[in-house]
C-alpha cells in the first residue's frame, strides 16, 4: 500500500502567536495585509478573525481557523483517545485496527466532529487516517489479539 506519501511542511502558529496578531491589528498597529505579511499567515484566516466580534472569540475558536488539514481531533483530543485507547487495549488484551477505527469514529460523534461522510456510511475511521494516527502516535501498539489457551 501506497500510504507513504509526505506533504510539504506547513508553518502551524499557536494560539498566543494568532491572538498576538489580532490584538495588534484591532490596536491599529498594523493594517490587516502587513501584519499577516509580517507573520507569514494565511491572509483569509486571519481576516475572517478580525470581523468576528472580540467577545466571541475565544483561543478555541482561533485553534479551529489552523488546524492542520485532514485532522479530525486536536491535539489534546487525540492524546485523550490514545490513553483511551491503551488502557481498553489492556483490558481487553489488545483492539484490532478495526476497533480501534471504530472508537475512534464514536468519539468523533460523541465530540459532534465534522468527519467524511465515508465515516458515517462505514461507522469507523478511514485507513487513512488509521495509517497517520499511528505515524503520529509511534508508541500505539495494534495487533490481533492472540488467542489465550
Amino acid at each position: 500500500m501506497a500510504r507513504t506519501y509526505k506533504k510539504k511542511p506547513k508553518t502551524l502558529y499557536t494560539k498566543e502567536d494568532v491572538f498576538e496578531a489580532l490584538r495588534k491589528v484591532r490596536d491599529g498597529a498594523y493594517l490587516r495585509e502587513k501584519q499577516a505579511k509580517t507573520m507569514q499567515f494565511y491572509r483569509r484566516p486571519l481576516l475572517e478573525l478580525i470581523k468576528k466580534p472580540q467577545e466571541t472569540l475565544t483561543r478555541d475558536s482561533i485553534e479551529a481557523v489552523y488546524k492542520r488539514n485532514g485532522q479530525v481531533f486536536c491535539d489534546e483530543e487525540e492524546k485523550l483517545l490514545t490513553a483511551y485507547i491503551k488502557r481498553a487495549t489492556d483490558i481487553y488484551f489488545g483492539l484490532n485496527p478495526k476497533e480501534v477505527r471504530k472508537l475512534s469514529n464514536q468519539y468523533a460523534v460523541s465530540l459532534k466532529k465534522s468527519t467524511l461522510q465515508s465515516w458515517f456510511k462505514h461507522e469507523m475511521a478511514g485507513e487513512d487516517w488509521f495509517s497517520a494516527f499511528l505515524q503520529r502516535n509511534p508508541s500505539m501498539l495494534i495487533c490481533t489479539p492472540n488467542q489465550q489457551v
